[in-house]
């Protein structure tokens, strides 16, 4: 929903189901992040070495020039609640996604792609 909430505002965004973090697809994300110059991760995991820090260690060392935003559950307690509650609560609603990633991109690029885990 994000993709499309992004996609009515003028940016071309591609969604990736990555699915599982091992093994990483590291062709397709290598791809894709050439094509497109921006990345953004989005997971219901910890950030801290997570599905976003996986991607980023691959760009780095494939010495892949390209702005990343991760997004993901912060390094401390998460409160009970629904999924869509703690979705909102965390900024990892769609609109809360949409919005996030349109300030960031904002600041160059108008393609980006996204790797969901």
């Amino acid at each position: 929903r994000a993709v499309e909430l992004l996609e009515e505002k003028g940016i071309k965004a591609a969604l990736i189901n990555a699915r599982f973090v091992k093994p990483l697809d590291e062709e397709l994300i290598l791809d894709w992040a050439s094509r497109t110059g921006r990345v953004v991760t989005l997971e219901e995991n910890a950030l801290v070495g997570g599905f976003g820090s996986a991607v980023l260690e691959l760009l780095a060392r494939e010495e892949q020039l390209v702005s990343v935003l991760t997004l993901g559950l912060p390094d401390r307690f998460v409160t009970h609640g629904t999924q869509q509650e703690l979705r909102r609560e965390l900024g990892l609603d769609a609109s809360s996604v949409a919005s996030r990633v349109e300030e960031w991109m904002s600041r160059g690029q108008e393609k980006v792609v996204f790797l969901v885990s």
